[in-house]
């Protein structure tokens, strides 16, 4: 009954995003101190019992925490007023129970600086870090660093902004335009996708080549009879 009582007093908020699959959510609490932390899997989220919990929910694909928001992005295929109130539910259920959000340390809330980065790469985590990231982050999304070699950047996006409509905009037009402009190295921008995603890609084009190579041999042997 007590948290049943608590539940009413916490208030969910909720804002749309540029991504008709990702909503913020604002449960009226900070959650960290800065930047975004991701999680794409309930494997991801056991560093976080909120996290997990929310990804245990058919139909939710990943979690992005913000300073006092969460990003909620679904699988294309379900619907969010089947999934809002779940959302909601969980979000109440897991701040009346007086859990902490993070299990054990915190994890790093901004771009990791390796001790081999050289200048250019620093120059890039530091533009990421200050000028790129806030800027996706009031979208419910977020970029992270892969690689930078032979003039290509390589960004992963994330939360909103990971499968979002306007990501190739976003990329070329926003990122790419304002790197090559800072960073003279940077020639290219480049997305980096989920495994499962570069999968997906492969196979489609596979399909796409042998239906291309039946129809070319059906033409041949229509035109040969």
């Amino acid at each position: 009954m007590l948290v049943i009582a608590a539940q009413r007093f916490i208030s969910i908020t909720r804002e749309i995003t540029p991504n008709p699959n990702s909503i913020k959510f604002f449960p009226g609490k900070d959650i960290i101190n800065s930047g975004t932390v991701i999680f794409n899997t309930v494997e991801d989220a056991k560093t976080s019992p909120l996290a997990k919990s929310l990804l245990e929910i058919k139909g939710v694909k990943s979690i992005l925490y913000g300073k006092n928001w969460i990003t909620v992005s679904k699988f294309e295929e379900y619907k969010w007023n089947l999934l809002e109130k779940k959302i909601e539910d969980t979000i109440k259920e897991f701040y009346s129970s007086g859990i902490s959000v993070f299990v054990g340390s915190l994890p790093n809330e901004e771009t990791p600086v390796d001790q081999l980065d050289n200048e250019t790469i620093l120059l890039i985590k530091e533009i990421l870090d200050h000028k790129i990231r806030p800027f996706l982050q009031e979208d419910g999304g977020d970029v992270t660093f892969v690689d930078f070699k032979k003039g290509v950047l390589y960004l992963k996006l994330e939360g909103a902004c990971g499968d979002c409509p306007s990501s190739t905009v976003t990329l070329k037009d926003g990122i790419e335009n304002m790197f090559t402009f800072y960073v003279p190295e940077v020639k290219r921008v480049e997305q980096v996708k989920e495994k499962y995603e570069e999968v997906g890609l492969e196979t489609f084009q596979n399909m796409e080549e042998m239906l291309k190579r039946k129809a070319v041999d059906t033409h041949e042997n229509n035109t040969s009879s």
